[in-house]
């Protein structure tokens, strides 16, 4: 059985440390419902992780129906740094794939959500 919304979005506020509510809830309530909608099991391909937040609602949908989320982040392949972010140091965007690591961890998410650095 898959992951209900309302508790997706509980344990997302509770891992981010953040109100689900103003990190953009339309957008990851979206992932979440389409990647619900996808035949089971599903296979989905993420491009860009940075923090790992829609793929962590992608993982919520389908963990109960045997999906699995690969998120990959190229930028650890050549190094470049082309993001709206740019002006913050290549060390914050590897922090920040380690720290989507652990949380999908934390989240009980380590089975269903892969998270790749390069490609």
């Amino acid at each position: 059985m898959t992951m209900p919304f309302n508790q997706a979005r509980d344990l997302f506020s509770e891992v981010y440390g953040t109100d689900f509510e103003h990190d953009r809830p339309e957008y990851l309530r979206c992932l979440f419902e389409y990647a619900r909608m996808l035949p089971a099991p599903c296979t989905i391909l993420e491009i860009g992780t940075y923090k790992g937040k829609s793929a962590f609602m992608m993982g919520c949908a389908v963990k109960g129906s045997g999906g699995k989320v690969y998120t990959v982040d190229p930028v650890f392949l050549t190094g470049e740094i082309n993001t709206p972010d740019a002006h913050q140091p290549f060390h914050t965007y590897k922090s920040s794939l380690k720290m989507g690591r652990a949380r999908m961890g934390m989240a009980g998410l380590e089975d269903t959500v892969e998270v790749i650095a390069g490609y």
